[in-house]
């Protein structure tokens, strides 16, 4: 008969030859997994970057939409996008931070003023949501460019605000 022991020493041999396979593979699966879960994070994180954007963008052509409809003579459209812009701006408030919240309250205290301007057909009311235009640019960090405000707009429409 053969002894044994050489017999078990070989298996304990294949045995620790398979836990450590295994461990490698575990172990590379979980660095795999790590580097998986971190690009995840960074690509939710340029998500949320994105539709934050996104939703300034949307919310400025609901006020650019509104502005060309007074333009045109269409208060009652103009009307109703600028209330759909006061309320997606008011709901931009806990996404933003406390300069730009500063900024949309501001804006959105004429709120009111704009939209019974608007209802009255008040001719001033496409003049003033331009200027609103222009503030909410500078507010959420668009450039005003061509829009900028001379000092004698920039007076008046705070003054009417």
């Amino acid at each position: 008969m053969s002894d044994p022991r050489p017999r078990g020493r070989k298996l304990l041999v294949w045995l620790t030859l398979l836990v450590l396979a295994f461990g490698g593979g575990a172990g590379w699966q979980f660095t795999k997994a790590q580097a998986a879960r971190a690009e995840t994070r960074e690509a939710q994180r340029m998500l949320a970057e994105r539709e934050s954007e996104l939703a300034i963008q949307r919310t400025e052509g609901l006020l650019a939409a509104a502005t060309i409809a007074a333009q045109l003579g269409s208060y009652e459209r103009s009307r109703q996008f600028a209330s759909e812009f006061f309320t997606m701006a008011q709901a931009r408030d806990a996404d933003v931070s406390e300069e730009t919240r500063r900024g949309l309250a501001q804006i959105l205290e004429s709120r009111d003023a704009t939209i019974t301007s608007l209802s009255r057909a008040d001719a001033n009311a496409a003049l003033d949501l331009a200027r609103l235009f222009v503030r909410y640019r500078r507010v959420t960090g668009g450039d005003p460019g061509i829009f900028d405000i001379t000092p004698a707009d920039t007076s008046r429409a705070e003054s009417s605000h």
